[in-house]
């Protein structure tokens, strides 16, 4: 987690906006592993690398939404 922060924040220089963003990636994760559980998914390499790909896409998604939300013009 102190990667994706430390990424974050060198993006957004925004310390709440980094504070959304990880909660995101939290959720996201928690949520994924739940849904993961409750249909009967054994850890195995395949699940290992969607779970993966989940968090890669879901801090790649918040951080440029959260880059966006900064850079927007306030009319």
């Amino acid at each position: 987690m102190a990667i994706i922060s430390a990424s974050v924040f060198l993006v957004t220089i925004d310390v709440q906006v980094t504070l959304l963003v990880l909660v995101s990636v939290i959720l996201v994760d928690l949520f994924t592993l739940a849904a993961a559980y409750y249909m009967g998914l054994t850890f195995n390499i395949f699940v290992a690398m969607n779970m993966n790909f989940a968090l890669g896409m879901t801090v790649d998604y918040s951080a440029h939404m959260a880059h966006a939300y900064l850079r927007a013009d306030p009319d």
